[in-house]
């Protein structure tokens, strides 16, 4: 077996491999690699010039130094259970901590994986809270903003030992979720049903009830930084102090 960089020829059969494990859709894939994907940061497990298994990594920041946020882990289902996940990300650690990566963080799909991770060197770090709110009046004031503007906003109100997701982070995020700015508040969010899913909120959470107003919905989910959920997963690099809040899962 070899792990690699992919080639151009084996983009095709990324994409497949990532459908098999995750069945996201193609629009979503088109997005992901037209904005996010870079090959020089994505490693793959090949069998005879097949990619069997793969990852891939964002760069984000966490107290200043570079962290690699991997995500979308995924073994075809014919070969699973051979160690391969395994090799591919004791090769992973090994290769980013020598191109200067502080810390390895991701975030696990349910709770098989968490042990999984766990028995690799990984352990809980960050938490989020969610809350659950029903639409009140009046109406807050919303402003759409670009990604860009979203970062900048959102450094002033993150926890200290929050991981900073620029970069290719935003450029996915302009494809994934809807922004928006209000007094004192940042938020994320889908909005394809009548209920909102905001997948980060960061300001007073009063304001809940009347940002459902003026998106007009029913109800909502707001996650917001918290103890409620274990969520990410760290692996220190360095001796780097573990971080407390990560917000976007891309998987």
């Amino acid at each position: 077996m070899k792990i690699d960089y992919p080639t151009q020829a084996q983009l095709p059969a990324l994409r497949q491999l990532w459908k098999e494990a995750f069945r996201d859709t193609e629009e979503y894939l088109n997005l992901f690699f037209s904005t996010a994907f870079s090959p020089d940061r994505c490693l793959c497990a090949q069998l005879d010039g097949r990619p069997v298994a793969a990852l891939y990594w964002m760069d984000c920041r966490h107290l200043g130094k570079p962290v690699a946020y991997l995500y979308a882990v995924a073994t075809s289902n014919a070969f699973r259970r051979r160690g391969i996940c395994r090799e591919l990300m004791d090769y992973t650690r090994t290769h980013l901590q020598h191109l200067g990566y502080a810390g390895l963080i991701l975030v696990p799909g349910n709770e098989r994986l968490r042990f999984m991770y766990q028995r690799m060197g990984f352990q809980d770090a960050t938490t989020l809270s969610e809350i659950k709110e029903k639409v009140g009046a009046p109406a807050l004031p919303l402003q759409r903003i670009t990604p860009q503007e979203y970062a900048n906003l959102r450094k002033e109100k993150l926890p200290r030992l929050s991981v900073l997701q620029e970069g290719d982070c935003l450029s996915l995020m302009a494809g994934a979720y809807t922004l928006y700015s209000g007094p004192g508040i940042l938020l994320a969010t889908e909005e394809s049903s009548k209920q909102l899913r905001c997948v980060e909120f960061l300001g007073d959470t009063a304001a809940i009830p009347g940002v459902l107003a003026a998106l007009k919905k029913e109800s909502g989910t707001f996650c917001v930084p918290g103890d409620q959920h274990p969520f990410a997963m760290w692996l220190p690099l360095t001796q780097l102090q573990p971080p407390e809040y990560f917000a976007f899962a891309f998987d």
